[in-house]
């Protein structure tokens, strides 16, 4: 009995040191990240930071942070997530769009278990546990429609655009009030536009807007990427 209570003190303590750890920063020096050098490795960096819970790799390597200089030296609209606003449930309202500070401190919260609310009622929403997500593209990387602008902001030449299919489950620390509910089930698409910066090592790539499209094919799916990230908004 001495040994499993020793067993599951030592356990605590482990997880509640990953907490503050990821809290603090501190992330798992096992991620191993492609050079930024093309949009496919940004994409893929993405997936392997949100399922190590390393906001901190999105912070800095790569969502665009408008101080990062393009090829062309300007420097242009930090990054933006945008709500697709018809799936707002009776009550609830999202913004249209979240800039980069409050993407950084949605991430913060979201991946380092820090408890939402319910911007209906307020009531808590449990932390993140654990999250695995999986992109599928559709076609292939190509400029934007528009020529001069995307969503009003202008553009450097090297602009890029692609649309993906999403899968993610979110694990949570605990059951959702009074229900069985601890995972979400996100199936929907996204819109994302890449922008090349330069850097020390030349030109990279950074993830410059990011678009929540509910697919009308969604069926029994628990929710989408938009309504997932309102309950945890860092701003």
């Amino acid at each position: 009995m001495r040994w499993l209570i020793v067993s599951l003190l030592l356990v605590s303590l482990l997880s509640t040191g990953c907490l503050e750890d990821k809290k603090n920063g501190i992330t798992d020096p096992g991620v191993e990240y492609l050079s930024a050098d093309t949009p496919d490795n940004v994409v893929a960096n993405f997936l392997l930071a949100m399922e190590a819970q390393d906001w901190i790799a999105l912070r800095d390597e790569i969502l665009y942070d408008g101080v990062l200089e393009s090829d062309d030296r300007m420097t242009y609209e930090p990054f933006k997530f945008y709500f697709d606003q018809s799936g707002a449930e009776p009550g609830q309202t999202f913004p249209l769009s979240i800039d980069y500070d409050c993407m950084v401190g949605t991430m913060q919260n979201f991946l380092t278990g820090q408890p939402g609310a319910n911007p209906i009622d307020a009531s808590e929403v449990p932390g993140v546990q654990s999250v695995s997500l999986d992109l599928t593209a559709e076609g292939t990387w190509a400029v934007p429609a528009d020529e001069q602008h995307v969503e009003g902001d202008p553009y450097p030449e090297g602009t890029q655009v692609r649309f993906y299919q999403t899968y993610m489950n979110f694990s949570l620390q605990s059951n959702i009030g009074d229900s069985n509910i601890n995972a979400w089930l996100v199936q929907d698409r996204v819109r994302i536009h890449m922008i090349p910066v330069q850097t020390a090592g030349g030109t990279e790539y950074r993830i410059w807007k990011m678009r929540d499209i509910i697919s009308l094919l969604r069926g029994t799916e628990d929710s989408y990427l938009g309504s997932i990230l309102a309950l945890y908004l860092g701003c």
